[in-house]
């Protein structure tokens, strides 16, 4: 995909006038591609029809948003290390960022009009993860036998050293009670970690199981639904990857946070919001 380039000439009846234009690469999506957005928020492909973050959400790319939309910070936790994931989101808001997002990389170009950011769907968030989950719904798929002890470390239990952001001594330290801890192990951080400080899974992706829980799009008995684990997560049931949390959609807790996918829109959908558009002018914002 390359850039357009516009040139107005005036010739003479009859004139001729020719151009060899060398174009350059324009910056914007393509699926199936690896591919970092204008937040520098990496991504890499999932098939043909997603892209992935890499990584969870950071206080910088929320940060970033808040002030664009002048929305104040309220309950949400920024921490002073921007590369550590925004914390204290409710659903709504993780939504809110996505559609801001989106029209930002539309403007910028980066963007084209079908491709939109969105929350994870429970079986995205898992097929990320590798499994494999022949289930209609969420709480179905969380029992499934065939994905018991499977992480995304593998199959060890408990993890070797480091495998992701868990609570594990320090944490104790930290205030845990001991006993709500991982025995022997450490992973260096008492609480949160920064992304993209633990080795990624065979596509690229940091932190499935560890640092925070990720709310994803999907419903669980009337509730919202996180999934993977978090610095808390201290047992083989919360860490494996098909466990889900559920949790109310306006629940905040200081281990909730998210990641976004990069999807392209039904085409149903791109034609309500084009007939939105024509209606309201042209003007999307």
């Amino acid at each position: 995909v390359y850039t357009t380039e516009g040139r107005r000439e005036y010739l003479s009846d009859g004139g001729e006038q020719s151009h060899h234009l060398i174009l350059d690469p324009n910056k914007s999506a393509e699926m199936g591609k690896a591919w970092s957005n204008g937040l520098n928020m990496e991504m890499v492909p999932l098939g043909d029809e997603l892209l992935i973050a890499v990584w969870e959400t950071r206080t910088a790319d929320f940060d970033r948003y808040l002030k664009a939309t002048k929305t104040p910070a309220g309950q949400l936790v920024l921490s002073e290390d921007p590369n550590k994931p925004v914390v204290g989101v409710t659903r709504e808001e993780c939504e809110l960022f996505c559609d801001w997002l989106t029209k930002l990389e539309r403007k910028e170009e980066r963007l084209k009009k079908d491709f939109q950011y969105r929350l994870p769907t429970d079986q995205e968030w898992s097929r990320m993860n590798g499994l494999i989950e022949l289930a209609d719904r969420p709480e179905e798929r969380g029992l499934l036998v065939a994905n018991e002890g499977k992480f995304p470390w593998g199959a060890q239990w408990p993890p070797q050293q480091k495998a992701g952001n868990f609570a594990d001594a320090s944490a104790g330290i930290e205030g845990l009670p001991v006993e709500r801890t991982i025995t022997d192990y450490s992973d260096g951080f008492p609480r949160l970690a920064p992304v993209g400080k633990f080795a990624p899974n065979i596509l690229g992706i940091h932190d499935l199981a560890g640092n925070v829980h990720e709310w994803v799009s999907d419903n669980y008995k009337g509730l919202g639904l996180l999934r993977g684990g978090s610095w808390q997560s201290f047992t083989k049931g919360q860490l494996e990857s098909r466990f889900r949390y559920p949790a109310d959609i306006e629940a905040r807790n200081e281990i909730f946070g998210f990641r976004v996918v990069l999807a392209k829109e039904p085409e149903e959908t791109q034609n309500v919001l084009e007939n939105v558009e024509e209606n309201n002018g042209g003007d999307s914002d």
